[in-house]
C-alpha cells in the first residue's frame, strides 16, 4: 500500500525546484552579462595575446567558466589566423577603425565554427562593431554560398531547379565550402583531393578569393559537398 504525497511535501518540492531554477539562471548571467559578451571578452584576450601577451597568464585570474569557453575560441582562432584575416580583408573597408579581433573571432565562427545564426548572435546589439562585422560576414556567406552553388550546378551535382529554393538559415554554414589541411607527409595534397572526390565531394575554387592571396594564386583548393 502506498503512501500518498501530503499537499505541504509536494509544494515544498516545487519551491525547491523553483529555487534551483533561479539559483542556475543566476549563476549564468554572473558569468555572462550579456548574449554578445563571451565574443567581445574573447576580442579582449586575443588582443592582448596578439601584443605579445600569455594566454595562460591573461586567463588565469577569470574563472574556469569564462576562460574555457574563451580559450578555446581564441586558440582555435589563431590556428587559423592567416586564412581569417583574407576573410576580414576580404569583407572591408571597415567603417570602424578598432575591432579588428573581434572580426577574427567572428570570421572563425562563420568558417569552422557554429555560424553566425546561432541565437545569441541573433540578438540585437547596439555595439556598432559588432554589428558592422556581423553585417558584412553574414553578406560574405550568402555570396559564398551562391558562387558554391552556381559551381556545383556547373559541374553536373545540383538541378538547375534547386536554385530558387532559399536555404534555410540553419543549413548556410554546412553547405559553404569546407577547407582542409593535407598532411604532406603522409599523403600529397593530389591524393587527399583524389579520395575526397571519389567520396562524393567537387572540387571547387574558393569563391571570391583576395587579389594576391595564396587562394588567387591557385594554393589553396576546398571542396563542397
Amino acid at each position: 500500500m502506498s503512501k500518498r504525497a501530503r499537499p505541504d511535501a509536494a509544494a515544498n518540492h516545487s519551491a525547491d525546484a523553483a529555487a534551483n531554477h533561479s539559483a542556475d539562471a543566476a549563476a549564468y548571467h554572473s558569468i555572462w552579462q550579456g548574449p554578445h559578451e563571451l565574443w567581445l571578452a574573447a576580442a579582449s584576450v586575443l588582443a592582448r595575446v596578439l601584443r605579445n601577451g600569455s594566454l595562460k597568464s591573461i586567463l588565469a585570474p577569470m574563472r574556469s567558466e569564462q576562460a574555457r569557453p574563451i580559450n578555446a575560441l581564441v586558440t582555435e582562432t589563431l590556428k587559423r589566423r592567416d586564412l581569417l584575416e583574407r576573410l576580414v580583408d576580404r569583407c572591408g573597408p571597415w567603417q570602424e577603425a578598432s575591432g579588428h579581433e573581434l572580426r577574427l573571432l567572428l570570421a572563425h565562427e562563420v568558417l569552422f565554427g557554429r555560424g553566425l545564426h546561432q541565437s545569441a548572435l541573433q540578438r540585437a546589439t547596439e555595439d556598432a562593431t559588432l554589428a558592422e562585422a556581423l553585417d558584412r560576414l553574414r553578406g560574405w556567406e550568402a555570396k559564398a554560398l551562391k558562387a558554391a552553388k552556381a559551381a556545383a550546378r556547373e559541374a553536373g551535382t545540383m538541378p538547375a531547379g534547386a536554385a530558387a529554393a532559399e536555404p534555410e538559415p540553419s543549413e548556410v554554414v554546412c553547405k559553404l565550402p569546407r577547407y582542409a589541411r593535407v598532411n604532406t607527409l603522409k599523403a600529397t595534397q593530389d591524393a587527399v583531393v583524389a579520395t575526397l572526390c571519389a567520396e562524393g565531394w567537387t572540387l571547387i575554387a574558393p569563391p571570391n578569393p583576395p587579389t594576391g592571396s595564396a587562394a588567387h594564386r591557385g594554393g589553396v583548393s576546398s571542396c563542397g559537398p
